[in-house]
């Protein structure tokens, strides 16, 4: 073992959007993905601590992108290229992700439909039930 250096990038998208997304597609109620949303992000930071990592925020991703990358492509010592922000046009093998992977466009765009969608009790539930996630 030994071959690789691995440095892991967390990436963390706000809870709201999270589960109501995963609720709008019948994977549980809001209140049971809100748990496991902070179950979910506490384990991650529990795996990583100890670890060199970085932390991304989903939503600073998609507003600064550029940036974003530069940050992390110096962090892990390598060059930034222009080039690596024109995925969409290139041949890729996703694991997973939502539609926007299928599309032609390369620019992230965050999905606020949960502001929307949700009640404003809701909101608030989510925001304490996810709290220790937030921390």
């Amino acid at each position: 073992c030994g071959a690789f250096e691995v440095r892991p990038i967390h990436l963390i998208r706000r809870p709201h959007g999270v589960v109501f997304s995963y609720a709008r597609k019948g994977r549980g109620s809001w209140l049971r993905q809100s748990m496991l949303y902070t179950r979910r992000v506490t384990e991650t930071r529990d795996v990583l601590r100890g670890h060199d990592h970085r932390v991304v925020r989903y939503e600073d991703l998609a507003a600064a992108t550029e940036e974003t990358v530069r940050a992390l492509t110096t962090w892990i010592g390598l060059p930034f290229e222009p080039g690596q922000l024109e995925w969409a046009g290139r041949e890729r093998h996703n694991c997973g992700g939502n539609r926007m992977r299928f599309g032609g466009d390369s620019k992230i765009r965050v999905d606020y439909a949960w502001k929307t969608g949700l009640r404003s009790w809701q909101k608030v539930a989510i925001s304490l039930l996810t709290l220790p996630a937030r921390a």
